[in-house]
């Protein structure tokens, strides 16, 4: 085989996982700076998929407000996008749609309950 070739599919292989862990570090360092700016206030999704706003914080952890009255503890680590600022892991979207009347998207956003109107066994 013509060594040329051959020095050419070396680099191949070797450029290309270099080139994605070079991606990925990026990405990483992204995601940790945009934890470390973390405020009250902001508007965050957690990695499982929670949305939340931030009340607290400490040097490594998060409390978010899920629902009136109900604060959780999140570690940093766990938050994957801020919402306020847009910044954070690609793969945490927002729909950004504006709605003139935000009291009726409100309730336009909630669905029935699949055991509406089901009453109860006793």
């Amino acid at each position: 085989m013509d060594p040329i070739i051959l020095l050419v599919l070396l680099l191949l292989f070797l450029a290309l996982p270099l080139w994605q862990i070079v991606k990925q570090n990026k990405q990483v360092r992204n995601i940790r700076e945009m934890q470390s700016r973390l405020v009250p206030g902001a508007e965050v999704i957690t990695g499982s998929g929670m949305h939340g706003i931030v009340v607290d914080t400490t040097e490594t952890t998060v409390d978010l407000t899920i629902a009136d009255g109900v604060v959780t503890r999140w570690e940093k680590a766990a938050i994957a996008r801020n919402l306020s600022d847009g910044t954070g892991a690609d793969y945490a979207q927002r729909d950004l749609r504006k709605t003139d009347n935000s009291e009726e998207s409100a309730e336009t956003a909630v669905s029935p309950s699949p055991r509406d109107g089901v009453e109860e066994e006793k």
